[in-house]
């Protein structure tokens, strides 16, 4: 594939996802090998074209001596020469792997992108662009296919989650390896790719070859199957909302009727399971998703199991239960929230920095979007009687009297993280900003997000 060829189909799938939005600044991964280079490479050229601030971010594993550190200091030195920012961050892996009893590649990929995210808050990057390419999904569908999953594991690496994008997820290992040489990117080879200890590099290096001989465009097949595959797992999901739209919630418990499972296809219903642990903030397995749909096909009355987390599911005459046991919140103290960084509260994480509000602009989940004029202070803390808000061509209501509409149990209302400028309600995490303070296009806007500790 020529250069041209290979950046107009990279373009395309950019712009067919959304990528992109003017002015913004992108942090690019970059560990040195090839298809990080090429990335970099890519977006450099195309940063005029696409109206963004490219800048870089290198992490150092320290797995390798001698090796991870040379290869800082390459990605460092290109930088330096193109005139790009650099971050460079560093942890020792193998020390944490052995603490928390996990995986190296586990380990190193959560410590990557804990770095990755607090570069972009720390520098106003609304974008984390990684190199993931096609054969990376393969690998990544097969691996999940090799362990167990569910059609969602079969979905593969996603193009956006987040603000983490992923622009060569349309073109193959040979395609960025035929761009690399024709355009001469310099880059280092990490021997530790090689080593097949490591179960993805024993996909790679030996199964995928096989699998080839049988179908030599496996990659770009598997891609085919992964964009099929989303639709279908959409499309599903979406039918379970539907489903679980129809729960009752009252303080604590969220109840739905047995008859409404029961009548629909265990696909949709054991998604409906699975998103009824989501509002409790606990992922459930496979193996939990089944029993609790046995427990509603079998159970008559008074039955019930015990999940993690203390989650409740029991069966109470013709409905589902499901509760937290002895959960005891207590409020948030109240603090000013950092405009450029992290600030802590109690179990909640906000995150803040200032972007500028386009009609582009990809909302994410958990973030709301604040007109950042004026608004030099904000202070944050749990809600309290009688705080109230008014959203955009909406009543003005109690925030008690929208998270009963909104289905907000009671468990989670003391986590209600509540933004206020003097008395006044900025806004609240899961209902919205109130209108006096919600941005519009082209106007500067603080982007806060929130996450449970």
């Amino acid at each position: 594939m020529k250069t041209i060829e290979f950046e107009r189909k990279v373009q395309h799938f950019c712009a067919e996802w959304n990528m992109f939005s003017e002015g913004e600044t992108v942090l690019c991964a970059v560990s040195g090998g090839l298809d990080s280079m090429a990335l970099l490479k890519f977006l450099c050229e195309k940063a005029k074209e696409l109206d963004i601030h490219v800048c870089v971010a290198h992490f150092n594993h320290q797995l390798r001596g001698a090796h991870a550190d040379k290869d800082a200091a390459f990605v460092e030195d290109y930088c330096k020469k193109h005139e790009l920012s650099f971050y460079l961050g560093s942890q020792d892996v193998q020390s944490e792997a052995q603490k928390k009893k996990q995986s190296l590649e586990e380990v190193a990929r959560v410590l990557r992108y804990e770095f990755l995210e607090k570069i972009a808050i720390d520098i106003g990057a609304s974008k984390i662009a990684t190199a993931h390419h096609a054969n990376d999904n393969a690998e990544t569908v097969l691996y999940h296919l090799v362990r167990g999953t569910a059609l969602r594991g079969l979905t593969g690496i996603p193009p956006i989650r987040e603000k983490i994008i992923r622009p060569f997820l349309t073109v193959t290992r040979m395609d960025i390896e035929e761009y690399g040489a024709q355009n001469q990117i310099a880059y280092v080879q990490d021997e530790s790719n090689f080593n097949v200890k490591f179960s993805r590099n024993l996909i790679r290096h030996e199964v995928i070859p096989i699998l080839e001989t049988i179908n030599p465009n496996l990659a770009e097949n598997i891609v085919g199957t992964v964009q099929s595959l989303r639709q279908d797992d959409t499309y599903l999901m979406e039918k379970a909302k539907e489903l679980f739209d129809t729960a009752k919630i009252e303080d604590d418990v969220i109840s739905i009727q047995k008859l409404i499972l029961n009548q629909t296809s265990p696909a949709i219903a054991g998604r409906v399971i699975g998103m009824i642990g989501k509002f409790f903030a606990i992922g459930l397995s496979r193996v939990h998703i089944e029993q609790a749909l046995l427990l509603v096909e079998k159970a008559s009355s008074s039955k019930k199991l015990m999940f993690p987390k203390g989650l409740c599911v029991e069966v109470r005459f013709d409905e589902i239960v499901f509760y937290i046991q002895g959960k005891n919140l207590r409020p948030l103290e109240q603090k000013t929230l950092a405009l450029s960084g992290v600030t802590e509260l109690g179990a909640v994480k906000l995150s803040c920095h200032l972007i500028e509000y386009t009609a582009k602009l990809r909302k994410k989940p958990n973030c709301l979007y604040v007109c950042a004029e004026n608004l030099e202070k904000i202070w944050c803390r749990s809600r309290e009687v009688g705080d109230e808000i008014r959203l955009p061509n909406q009543n003005r209501k109690t925030i008690k009297k929208w998270m009963i509409e909104k289905k907000i149990p009671r468990m989670q209302r003391e986590y209600m993280t509540v933004l206020l400028k003097d008395e006044s309600v900025v806004a609240v995490f899961g209902i919205g900003t109130d209108e006096k303070f919600a941005p519009i296009v082209g106007q500067k806007a603080y982007e806060i997000s929130m996450e449970m500790l």
